[in-house]
């Protein structure tokens, strides 16, 4: 299969504006369980230091599971692309 396959082109075209829109996704969906892990926890404790730590810890937690997310569709998509590429 050649690269001006239509189907390939449209496969490449989708993946890039998924990707796109992925990076404000992933840094909206941290940012907020930032914000309710740090509101949780100043309901709980009622100190600013419980707050920024439980703040911190769900965003890095967030942040990481985002990046796991997105390797694994990473790897789809170029297991996807790869069986495209080699259709007879």
């Amino acid at each position: 299969m050649s690269s001006d396959d239509p189907q390939f082109a449209a496969f490449l075209a989708g993946l890039k504006k998924e990707r796109a829109a992925s990076g404000w996704s992933n840094l909206g969906n941290a940012l907020g369980m930032a914000v309710l892990g740090g509101a949780l926890a100043y309901w709980a404790f009622g100190t600013l230091a419980h707050t920024a730590l439980f703040a911190f810890m769900l965003f890095a937690v967030s942040a990481v599971g985002n990046r796991i997310h997105d390797e694994l569709r990473q790897q789809r998509a170029s297991d996807e692309a790869a069986r495209l590429r080699d259709r007879n």
